[in-house]
């Protein structure tokens, strides 16, 4: 089960990623396909995203692989800009959750 729940939660970070540039129509269009059909809308979803991104932001430190996929996606995803300041902690925490990682393999 909790294998499947990272692969999940990936999935919906790739929707997520993906989405990113939809028009306000096109995301309007989808919410209210989705709420139709009782699924959470697009701009729930990310909002929850975005407030996991702040919450790890804030900490400063990754904990685990899926905070490691939400931050790298972010940092990875041209369409989303990030002051200098916001790029070069999420670069520094990606760094320093891949050296923990290395370590741990060897």
């Amino acid at each position: 089960m909790a294998q499947a729940r990272k692969g999940l939660e990936m999935a919906i970070r790739d929707i997520v990623e993906m989405t990113n540039n939809l028009s306000p129509e096109k995301v309007a269009a989808a919410d209210s396909r989705l709420k139709e059909y009782g699924i959470v809308t697009l701009t729930k979803v990310w909002f929850q995203y975005s407030r996991k991104y702040n919450r790890v932001l804030k900490r400063g430190k990754i904990f685990n692989e899926g905070e490691y996929y939400l931050i790298k996606g972010i940092v990875d995803d041209g369409s989303i800009e990030l002051d200098t300041f916001e790029r070069e902690k999420t670069q520094a925490m990606l760094d320093e959750y891949e050296a923990k990682i290395q370590l741990m393999a060897q």
